[in-house]
């Protein structure tokens, strides 16, 4: 035969399918055995979820490195920083009070009736208790909902932003008119932003980008946790998923394997074994045996008085015994 293949395997299990019988012609890929991979398929299975657990530590190691850089969450000034370089902190810990002194609200109580004919975006006059200065301001929320004073009047919520001249602070307290409409009662003062801002993560203060004082604004990055130790765990973490998804595709790889499919087109001269046969490491047959007769080779003798006359390229005539009458037709490719 022009080609010859022997079908072995060094795999162990019973035979669930084996769809062809001796004489079958098959093509190259065509299915000739199918064993029972029950085992491996859970080992599959069991790569597959270590390749997710190692994705999901990878994936949050690379938002903790997010989380690592620590930012302003408003407009304003540092007015307290709890940590210096070097310190430890836990996800949670205070980092710095960041307050917005230039603007200030102030929210006055105003009789239910007047509060209702108001606006958003209405000027309003703000005086700060114990001042007799009047200040410009803006109504930037009016409450939606009645309230009760101690004397039995209805009265409404109103905010009023007013730009703060330096003096007012979140202790201060003050009393407004709009539209020559006096409130009912005085009220608090705030800054427009106090916030705290708190780490996300866990780790040493690598560095600090503000002091107390600092100007700054929404987003601005104020301190760096972690450092070299943290992208080794990322790293390492990353490593972790490449590894994992190694043994992934190895046990996806011998999965395959207990698909047995032809190597050749061709012939099978030989079926060794059937459903329902276990193979074991005792097993040395081939389990089938396939030959691609399309062309043949014939191998001959040829006497040392003629040799010299036979070169490669030269067109043969063959006959055979069993054959008689037919003559076939070659070429020498190959002189000893």
């Amino acid at each position: 035969a022009n080609d010859s293949y022997q079908v072995t395997t060094l795999l162990r299990g019973e035979i669930l399918e084996a769809p062809f019988e001796e004489g079958d012609m098959v093509q190259a890929g065509d299915v000739l055995y199918v064993l029972d991979s029950s085992d491996v398929e859970t080992s599959v299975r069991q790569a597959q979820l270590a390749v997710d657990q190692a994705r999901l530590n990878y994936e949050d190691m690379l938002k903790n490195q997010d989380d690592l850089t620590v930012t302003a969450n408003g407009s304003g000034v540092v007015q307290k920083l709890y940590v210096k370089a070097g310190d430890s902190v836990t996800a949670g810990a205070a980092i710095a009070d960041i307050v917005d002194r230039d603007v200030v609200t102030l929210e006055v109580p105003f009789h239910s009736q007047l509060a209702q004919s108001m606006w958003v975006g209405q000027q309003a006059s703000v005086t700060v208790d114990g001042t007799v200065e009047a200040l410009n301001g803006t109504v930037t929320e009016i409450s939606g909902a009645d309230q009760v004073t101690a004397g039995g009047a209805l009265v409404r919520t109103v905010s009023i932003e007013v730009r703060n001249p330096g003096a007012i602070t979140n202790t201060s307290t003050g009393t407004a008119s709009v539209d020559g409409q006096a409130c009912a009662a005085s009220g608090p003062f705030s800054y427009r932003t106090e916030k705290t801002v708190t780490a996300k993560a866990s780790g040493d203060i690598e560095s600090l980008a503000v002091s107390e004082g600092t100007q700054v604004s929404d987003g601005q990055a104020l301190c760096v946790i972690g450092g070299s130790s943290t992208e080794s765990q990322i790293e390492a973490a990353r490593l972790s998923l490449e590894n994992a998804e190694l043994s992934l595709q190895s046990a996806q790889d011998k999965l395959e394997d207990y698909t047995i499919t032809a190597p050749i087109s061709g012939e099978v001269v030989e079926k060794n074994f059937k459903v329902g046969d276990n193979l074991d490491s005792t097993n040395s047959e081939a389990l089938a045996v396939i030959f691609d007769m399309s062309s043949l080779s014939l191998e001959l003798d040829v006497d040392e008085v003629y040799i010299g006359q036979i070169e490669v390229g030269q067109t043969v005539e063959i006959t055979a015994n069993a054959l008689e009458g037919q003559t076939f037709t070659g070429t020498v490719t190959k002189v000893n």
